[in-house]
């Protein structure tokens, strides 16, 4: 039987494609893994219903990396309204809206209602994301879904840039835990500039792709709060 073999130069233009696509795969994984370390004991108990043979980590991992990873001229950026922190069946709210209330103070407001599990008992998390600031996630545990609005603190040193922010709702009564969702972004603008607020949110498919995106630096972040 007759063999064709190929050019070297056309084996060594296959490498190198192959080799470029790995390094591109490595660098996005590293992105995304950097980006979501600080949220990683929070998505270890709260992101492992989304597949049964990986643990919460390695879920959200896949998840973000599929849905609000983008590619872009200079690496890679954050999709805030398709990212997720939170992965379950537990109703979200069918409403959100954020607000401030001082410099310092982020308002949080959600539709109350309740059906299909939810309880009103149900405890609110809530995350604040800071692209300018190197993507910096900080989550909070406080309030429960009967409250309506939650109060939330951020330092000073953060205001520049958009603050995006989700919320999810984590039962007390059992282990069901709802699909973060998006509940809106503040604008600060330059250090100086008055802060542009987004309007009410209406709940969307967590799947729903969007413009509004970070900034293009290796990300970092603190963990504060109570464990859930």
């Amino acid at each position: 039987m007759e063999r064709h073999l190929l050019p070297q130069s056309q084996i060594r233009k296959i490498y190198k494609g192959t080799h470029r696509k790995k390094k591109k795969a490595q660098q996005a994984f590293g992105f995304i893994s950097s980006w979501l370390s600080p949220m990683r004991q929070v998505v270890l108990k709260q992101f492992k219903d989304y597949h049964p043979g990986w643990d919460g980590r390695m879920s959200a991992l896949s998840y973000n990396s599929r849905h609000a990873l983008i590619k872009t001229a200079d690496g890679f950026d954050i999709d805030y309204r398709a990212a997720r922190f939170c992965y379950g069946d537990l109703p979200g709210a069918l409403e959100t809206a954020v607000s401030l209330k001082d410099e310092n103070t982020l308002v949080i407001t959600w539709s109350r209602e309740v059906g299909d599990g939810a309880d009103d008992s149900d405890a609110v998390i809530s995350i604040l994301c800071f692209p300018a600031w190197e993507h910096q996630l900080l989550p909070h545990f406080y309030g429960s879904r009967k409250d309506g609005r939650v109060e939330v603190k951020f330092p000073s040193s953060v205001k520049n840039g958009l603050l995006h922010v989700q919320i999810a709702f984590k039962s007390l009564i059992n282990e069901r835990v709802s699909i973060s969702q998006y509940a809106g972004f503040i604008d600060f603008g330059e250090p100086g500039e008055a802060a542009a607020v987004a309007g009410e949110h209406q709940a969307v498919s967590c799947c729903q792709p969007s413009s509004i995106t970070g900034g293009l630096i290796k990300p970092q972040g603190v963990h504060e709060g109570r464990e859930l």
